[in-house]
């Protein structure tokens, strides 16, 4: 994925709505368009199209407005619509069919979907027979109305199908990409191949017009026709403009149409020897769907420009998207007081002055697969790569117009850009290659190049000592001296070295991600790297900092996390975001502290979590040297609620770590040990107690403190070091936290452990108190209730037998025995660990 970083601008808090802090994901308006995969046309009114990133959509009034209609559907993907003869529509997607009965309200799979399920094309003999096509998989048929499918594919050299028709005979048409036409006359059972031309043909479209003639568009080489089924085929292109055509219809008429790749509508009606040029778009654009309904009216798919419909046979179109919501969103970022901009797959740069109100396409601006933008805060310049061309495109007027600035072809093409300290940029290439200009990328001078590696540099950052520091894919990390007369590669930690990231904290600990899998930071301006582990896997597309050094995780299928400990410890922050949007591509942050979301189906913001302003000064977080695994910790409060975020203070009243009580009820954190090395205490000590302090965001209260030890040796809290705690709290352990004492209990170690089969706890009770012991897995699921009610003063024992609640026999793992007691009116706890083999 190409990518270039965004600093981004102040963003006022003024112009946000009422919701002035809000603790949920906001909607922001993002324009319509997009891509038409299929577009079916059921009567003058209703219409239905399906799109390439955001489902079905259906319109009730000619395509004036359109409804998503999504419910059951789970492949964001369309790429046929399809009507049986019961009327039940079908969606061919890339996780095979789904049938709706009213219209797309409700859909449900299918029957059984061919295997290989990535649906491109269908069609129905008269005697009911299904055909369908899928890429790479061939053709697949079905005598039982798609319960059944087998593989149909005698004859045919290449299985990538590309467009399926059949005749009123039941002769089936296919063409295969790049490998011309083929046409089958018993039913799909042997295919022949037809000579349409000596030209290598890449068919783009096949119909078979009211009176049996056979008719074929192709990229570069125009239409071909039949008048005899196939046997022989003449050219069709006689005032034929453009040779790429897409599409072919015809209509109620008997007059053909066809769209072409650069926006061009022809039509020749019967009795004609060629084309008419009804239409041109002066800004070209690929006509994916060309239709018409029985009153006459046409409609347009596009590819990345939505849908356009035409009341006069074609020689106007007015644009029929309104709600047709199908732009992929790859990027969104803030540059100034309301200012927003997106980056799309299919329909290239959009911006909003009124924070998303409303947008303005960039029509000037490139149309490409994971299009990014750098923002130059100096100047408010935009700057682009040109797709995978030799140039880059600069806009000095905020996107609304764009110049193209050619590069040396020896130069390669930019991948990365960044400021230097100077307000020169700096430039990384596919060649492994850095550039710096002093005039707005007009022209450009080399700082770093080793043209004998093709190695692509996708990010690059300065660092606050002037050096630079570079992901070279397949290589690791590169880093200058000051001077940049000196270039150190360092590979030291990473797993892998196809890094492609960087983010940075304003005090330059580094982080970069591996494969959108593995992320590493730096403690030491990229010399060394440590993985971070924790228990959320990271599939990460993007990563965002805040004023405060906080992280935002932007994951696949996860939503947005964060993490205020460097990274160790992930919290979902998903409230208000609906779960379609949880695989998310681009997390930003303003200068504000507002986080802007660019989510599978929607743009998004919300204010970073507030919190009081005395839990902002975690201490020296950017001086640990090392990150350790302490134990496992326990905690319990009555107070503790869902979205509670709890901080952990030394008995000064400095917060060392901090994290967030989610529904899950199973959280960890990490806390800050205290640096000998430093002459204040700036962690904790061994043994020291933890107070627990709970603030709640909806009320802005804080509650607490609640106190604890941590069973810490003399190893732990040292040499600056950070220690990873994981508490475990469920509904039955909600209790007041009462200061542990020995007089009171002794819960003694249960033995053996390790243990194969059962294990024994021992404890003593000075008094006696009513007893609770439960056995907790390592999720905070409890397993089994060993012991509730009284038990007098004295020596006791209890044995688990590795069973659970229902008498099953439990797998070998990690468990916990945590023991409460009441006595002398007060609750006491403790808990061990156990660790079963089998």
């Amino acid at each position: 994925m190409i990518r270039i970083q965004t600093s981004l601008f102040v963003l006022l808090m003024s112009f946000f709505t009422d919701a002035a802090f809000a603790e949920q994901w906001q909607e922001v308006s993002r324009p319509s368009g997009g891509s038409i995969e299929s577009l079916l046309i059921i009567d003058d009114n209703t219409l239905m199209v399906g799109t390439s990133q955001n489902f079905v959509f259906r319109s009730d009034d000619g395509g004036r407005t359109w409804q998503q209609k999504r419910e059951g559907l789970y492949n964001s993907r369309a790429t046929i619509l399809y009507q049986t003869g019961s009327g039940a529509i079908w969606a061919g997607t890339y996780s095979g069919f789904f049938e709706t009965t009213d219209l797309g309200e409700n859909w449900t799979q299918a029957g059984n979907s061919p295997s290989g399920a990535y649906i491109t094309g269908i069609v129905r003999n008269t005697d009911g027979t299904l055909f369908a096509t899928q890429l790479g998989k061939g053709i697949s048929k079905s005598t039982d109305d798609g319960t059944t499918w087998t593989a149909s594919n005698t004859g045919l050299e290449n299985y990538n199908i590309s467009a399926l028709a059949i005749d009123n005979s039941g002769t089936l048409y296919c063409s295969v990409s790049y490998d011309g036409l083929y046409r089958s006359r018993d039913s799909g059972s042997e295919w022949e191949k037809l000579n349409v031309s000596e030209n290598y043909l890449q068919i783009t479209d096949i119909l078979v017009d009211r009176d049996g003639r056979v008719w074929v568009a192709t990229h570069g080489y125009g239409v071909f026709r039949s008048e005899d089924g196939g046997d022989s085929w003449n050219e069709f292109n006689n005032m034929l403009r453009d040779y790429n055509t897409e599409t072919l219809f015809e209509d109620q008429n008997g007059t053909i149409w066809t769209g072409t790749f650069w926006g061009y509508v022809f039509n020749a009606m019967a009795g004609t020897d060629g084309w008419t040029e009804i239409f041109h778009w002066q800004e070209p654009f690929i006509i994916a769907n060309l239709r018409g309904s029985e009153n006459g009216t046409l409609y347009l798919g596009t590819v990345g420009r939505g849908l356009y419909r035409s009341l006069d046979d074609g020689f106007t179109w007015v644009p029929s998207d309104k709600g047709l919501d199908d732009l992929d969103v790859t990027g969104i970022y803030s540059m100034g007081f309301s200012e927003l901009l997106l980056t799309t797959t299919t329909n290239g740069i959009f911006t909003s002055n009124n924070f998303g109100e409303s947008w303005q396409s960039s029509p000037e601006g490139p149309v490409y697969d994971r299009l990014a933008v750098y923002y130059e805060q100096t100047t408010g310049n935009l700057y682009t790569n040109n797709g995978y061309s030799f140039s880059i495109l600069r806009s000095v007027d905020r996107g609304a117009s764009w110049q193209e600035l050619p590069i040396d072809e020896n130069i390669g093409y930019p991948l990365s850009m960044v400021s230097d300290s100077d307000g020169a940029l700096l430039m990384g290439t596919n060649k492994n290659q850095i550039l710096r200009s002093e005039n707005q990328g007009e022209s450009w001078s080399e700082l770093y190049s080793r043209p004998d590696t093709d190695v692509m540099i996708f990010d690059i950052f300065v660092l606050a000592d002037n050096s630079i520091v570079a992901t070279l894919y397949n290589s690791g990390i590169l880093k200058s001296n000051p001077e940049r007369t000196e270039w150190i590669i360092f590979t030291d930690g990473l797993d892998l070295l196809n890094v492609s990231h960087l983010a940075h904290t304003k005090s330059n600990i580094l982080y970069t991600w591996v494969n959108q899998q593995s992320v590493y930071l730096s403690l030491n301006d990229g010399q060394s790297w440590s993985k971070l582990q924790n228990d959320r896997s990271f599939n990460t597309l993007e990563l965002a900092i805040d004023s405060h050094d906080n992280l935002y995780f932007a994951l696949v299928n996860s939503g947005v996390c964060v993490s205020w400990d460097l990274g160790i410890t992930l919290v979902p922050i998903n409230e208000g975001l609906d779960s379609k949007n949880y695989w998310t591509r681009d997390v930003s942050v303003t200068a504000g502290d507002t986080l802007l979301l660019a989510g599978m189906n929607g743009v998004f913001w919300r204010e970073i979590p507030q919190l009081p302003s005395s839990w902002n000064g975690k201490k020296h977080l950017a001086d640990i040297t090392s990150i350790k695994l302490a134990g496992d910790f326990f905690i319990n409060s009555p107070e503790i609620q869902s979205g509670d975020f709890i901080g952990v203070f030394t008995s000064e009243g400095e917060i060392c770590g901090m994290t967030r009580f989610t529904a899950s009820r199973i959280f960890s954190f990490t806390v800050r040990g205290d640096d000998p090395a430093t002459p204040e205490k700036d962690g904790f000590l061994p043994g020291e107690t933890m107070y627990f302090h709970i603030y709640r965001p909806s009320t802005g209260e804080e509650i607490g403190p609640f106190y604890t030890e941590f069973e810490a040796g003399s190893d732990k809290y040292q040499s600056g070091e950070l220690y990873v705690l994981k508490k475990f709290v469920t509904e039955t352990q909600v209790m007041a936290t009462a200061r542990f004492s020995e007089k009171m209990l002794n819960l003694a170690p249960n033995y053996p452990n390790p243990f194969n089969s059962s294990t024994r706890i021992g404890f003593q009770l000075e008094q006696p108190a009513y007893v609770e012991m439960d056995v907790f897995d390592v999720q905070g699921r409890i397993v089994r209730h060993l012991h509730k009610g009284h038990l007098g003063r004295g020596d006791h024992q209890v044995v688990w037998d590795s069973f659970d609640d229902s008498g099953r026999d439990v797998a070998s793992g990690i468990y916990f025995i945590v023991f409460s007691a009441d006595m002398a009116g007060k609750r006491y706890h403790s808990r061990q660990k156990l660790t079963l083999i089998k």
